[in-house]
């Protein structure tokens, strides 16, 4: 289960704890009694490792009126051949297990609570079932177990509103994420037409900053004017204004006599294919309309996005 503790996520194994928890509580009590503990370090070593799912079938399971019914492996295992916890204390049929000498001692020593703990309450009274407390620590543990449930049933509602809210609520960067897929899908072409990419790492790291509003103003214009400097980011971000422009402060300016990354590109398409600007080559222009399909279909998503927000509101 996910709790929030101190404003940071953490998962936190309620049904294991919970399990860990009751298996404490039972060995004081037999030590109380019979000077034995019946789980060792090893046990919940072990316990600690199982899975949260196996620890809330056992619970579940988990009874009094039979030794087995309190006993996570005897509930986890349907034989004492597979069982870990005989491995390390001895099948429970064997008279030198602990389970064995933990029953001798309670034949031996406590006639006394044997017989107010009779079998018409519900007690098996030569058992570690019919020791005093132990009938109440499963209740008791119950009873955790199905709070715990309810709180996380509670939790996995309020999780699914929040998803279901999620994907009613217009996503804030969809308009960003589509234009670093645009100069991404741009620098592919033109590297295979050029062999130059347009934009570097600093270009994308810049352009992943700009907000929702910037980037729709960007692509927006694909569709309506497919020129170089429409599908420039830098030259519709800053509207042709090259002495403000980051991409030029990296690249070279457009528009000078000195030599530019677009410039290079420029003289690359005109040497190979008689072409003197970017937006003439029909790989753009196919790349530029798939783009601008791509543009309206998110424009038409948000509004119906917004539409359904409002009505759940």
């Amino acid at each position: 289960m996910l709790k929030k503790v101190n404003g940071i996520e953490i998962y936190i194994p309620v049904f294991r704890n919970l399990l860990v928890s009751f298996m404490n509580e039972k060995n004081e009590i037999i030590d109380k009694e019979t000077g034995y503990s019946i789980f060792t370090i090893e046990d919940f070593r072990e316990v600690n490792t199982w899975a949260e799912s196996t620890c809330k079938n056992i619970l579940n399971k988990l009874h009094y009126t039979t030794d087995r019914e309190s006993c996570p492996w005897c509930i986890l295992v349907p034989g004492c051949t597979d069982c870990t916890y005989a491995y390390r204390h001895g099948s429970c049929g064997a008279h030198s297990s602990l389970y064995s000498r933990i029953l001798t001692y309670i034949k031996t020593h406590h006639w006394l609570w044997k017989q107010t703990c009779s079998p018409f309450k519900g007690y098996n009274d030569n058992s570690i079932s019919g020791i005093p407390g132990i009938r109440e620590l499963v209740l008791k543990t119950k009873e955790k177990l199905s709070r715990v449930i309810i709180e996380q049933e509670k939790l996995s509602r309020v999780i699914i509103e929040q998803e279901k809210e999620k994907r009613f609520r217009r996503k804030e960067n969809l308009y960003n994420q589509l234009l670093l897929l645009f100069m991404e899908l741009k620098n592919d072409v033109l590297k295979d037409l050029t062999n130059r990419e347009v934009f570097n790492d600093l270009d994308f790291q810049e352009a992943s900053k700009w907000d929702e509003q910037t980037c729709r103003h960007i692509l927006a214009k694909i569709d309506k004017d497919c020129t170089d400097a429409s599908l420039c980011p830098w030259c519709r971000k800053f509207k042709n204004d090259c002495s403000a422009c980051t991409y030029g402060d990296r690249h070279g300016k457009c528009n000078t006599s000195g030599i530019s990354t677009y410039k290079k590109i420029i003289k690359s398409l005109y040497a190979k294919y008689g072409e003197y600007r970017i937006c003439y080559m029909a790989e753009i222009q196919i790349m530029a309309g798939k783009f601008a399909k791509i543009y309206k279909a998110l424009e038409e998503f948000n509004k119906l996005n917004e539409t359904l927000f409002s009505r759940k509101k």
